[in-house]
C-alpha cells in the first residue's frame, strides 16, 4: 500500500503519535523552546517537499489555479476541514476556514498544546513556499493560535522569477 492512499487524518494521527515521542525526548535534552523549534523545521521540511511534489503533478506547471485544487482534496476529507467564504480569482484565491479536524484529533490525543500548531498550522506557509515561489500567503489569524477561524489570502506573483 502507497502512503497517499491511507487516509489523511489517518496519516496525521500516525505521525502526530511518532512526533509527540520525539518531542518530548528533544524537550527533555534541548528544553521546550529549541524542541519546538526542531519539530517546527521538520514539519515545514516535509510540508516543503510536499509542496513540490504537488506541483509536480501539474501537466502544465504550477499555477493558482492548480494549487487550488489542493484545498479541493483538503476539504474532500471527511472530518477534516470546515471552510466557508472560498473565491478563486485569476491570481488571488482566498477561503476560511472556520473548523480544523487535525486540531481537534491532536488534541482529542492529548498531545501538548504548545505541539498542536507545530503538526497543522505550521505547514502551510511551508507547503506554499514548496510549491512555488510565485505564491505567497498571508494568514493573519488562525485557530492553533486561539483565533475563531484561519483565514487564508493566496496571491499568485506572476512577475516574480520561479
Amino acid at each position: 500500500m502507497n502512503v497517499n492512499q491511507v487516509p489523511l487524518l489517518v496519516r496525521r494521527e500516525i505521525e502526530a503519535t511518532v512526533l509527540a515521542q520525539v518531542y518530548e525526548v528533544l524537550k527533555k535534552r534541548l528544553g521546550q523552546e529549541e524542541a519546538l523549534a526542531a519539530m517546527t523545521q521538520m514539519v515545514e521540511h516535509t510540508a516543503e517537499e510536499a509542496g513540490k511534489a504537488f506541483a509536480a503533478e501539474s501537466k502544465t506547471g504550477p499555477s493558482l489555479e492548480h494549487f487550488a485544487t489542493i484545498w479541493d482534496r483538503l476539504m474532500a476529507v471527511p472530518g477534516s476541514l470546515e471552510t466557508e467564504g472560498y473565491e478563486l480569482g485569476r491570481d488571488r484565491m482566498s477561503l476560511t476556514v472556520t473548523g480544523c479536524g487535525y486540531l481537534k484529533l491532536y488534541e482529542k490525543m492529548g498531545l501538548a498544546p504548545e505541539l498542536l500548531p507545530v503538526l497543522s498550522c505550521c505547514r502551510d506557509f511551508a507547503f506554499a513556499r514548496g510549491y512555488s515561489p510565485k505564491l505567497h500567503l498571508e494568514r493573519p489569524t488562525f485557530i492553533g493560535q486561539g483565533d475563531e477561524l484561519c483565514q487564508f489570502d493566496y496571491t499568485w506573483q506572476e512577475d516574480l522569477i520561479a
